[in-house]
């Protein structure tokens, strides 16, 4: 009983199932009143439906560990296809994919993950860019900004700044909802 809303919605129905019952003494009392009972029961049942609907769709509470789970899965996935923007995946990039990600969730990725990563099941664009959109919906903007650093800090780490590295990280600002400016702000 836990889910919020639920406890109007029962609130509610029993406001209902009360007014059913003591339809004919409300009826006594005057002709609105029954209908007034049945009526506020039905608002009190539709606030609690819109707040158990509102609160499933609001995703994930920030710091949870379902949103950092999330956060550091869209941070691993973004940079592994960062390293195969330019279809040339350099050590130098894989590794810097494993610092980062080691220094910020503290757990150990091997190079062949992110390799793996890199050219995954969400290789397809369209489809990574809907994962992008529908995950950093759910991402704060502080997380977004921290994941495009990220990558700013992957494409500089072999010397030299593709094309289509450029292409990759305009993407994922777009995927993420952000401006031009502060794409090209982050990507200093």
């Amino acid at each position: 009983m836990g889910a919020p809303g639920m406890k109007f919605i029962l609130l509610g129905l029993a406001i209902v199932l009360v007014g059913f019952f003591f339809e004919e003494n409300l009826k006594e009392m005057g002709s609105g009143y029954f209908m007034g009972v049945e009526i506020f029961g039905a608002l009190v049942v539709l606030f609690g439906a819109f707040q158990f609907f509102k609160a499933r769709n609001a995703g994930p509470e920030a710091g949870s560990d379902e949103l950092v789970q999330l956060r550091n899965e869209i941070l691993l996935n973004t940079l592994a296809r960062l390293t195969y923007a330019d279809s040339n995946t350099k050590a130098v990039e894989v590794e810097a994919v494993r610092k980062i990600y080691k220094r910020e969730t503290k757990q150990d990725v091997t190079a062949a993950e992110i390799r793996v990563a890199a050219r995954g099941d969400l290789h397809e664009t369209q489809a990574f860019d809907r994962y992008l959109t529908k995950g950093g919906a759910k991402l704060s903007r502080e997380d977004k900004c921290f994941i495009m650093k990220a990558m700013a800090e992957i494409v500089k780490s072999d010397g030299s700044v593709s094309p289509g590295e450029v292409d990759f990280f305009d993407g994922v600002g777009k995927a993420f909802k952000m401006s031009a400016s502060e794409v090209a702000e982050l990507r200093k």
